[in-house]
């Protein structure tokens, strides 16, 4: 039996052309209203961030607390939608190519409903 490496799935190349990152993302925004109706009024938990990841690589996300990184997190998750920006996933912008967002299936949502508790 054979394995496949990370580097037999990688695409081949030709000289002088870049490889494809397996994640890039541009200008990732994301604000949240904490306004009333009348009076809107937003807090900008991320601005303009934009990075890549390549194959192989290994990535660190650190800051401060209140710096964006939970929030850069759930974006990624698709678990809630960017303001502005675009994620590309080996190329495709997955937020154009899907743009609802991540959700838990309903037998899931159903059993953790059971085991949530508000006082």
């Amino acid at each position: 039996m054979s394995e496949v490496t990370p580097t037999e799935t990688r695409q081949r190349l030709q000289p002088g052309q870049r490889e494809t990152p397996v994640l890039e993302v541009r200008r990732l925004s994301k604000r949240f209203s904490v306004g009333g109706m009348f009076t809107p009024k937003y807090v900008h938990a991320l601005e303009d961030v934009s990075f890549t990841i390549g194959y192989g690589e290994i990535v660190a996300l650190v800051g401060e607390s209140g710096s964006g990184k939970s929030t850069t997190a759930r974006l990624l998750a698709r678990l809630t939608p960017p303001t502005e920006g675009e994620i590309l996933f080996k190329g495709e912008d997955i937020i154009k190519a899907e743009p609802r967002v991540a959700e838990l299936p309903q037998q899931r949502a159903d059993d953790l409903s059971g085991s949530v508790r508000f006082t």
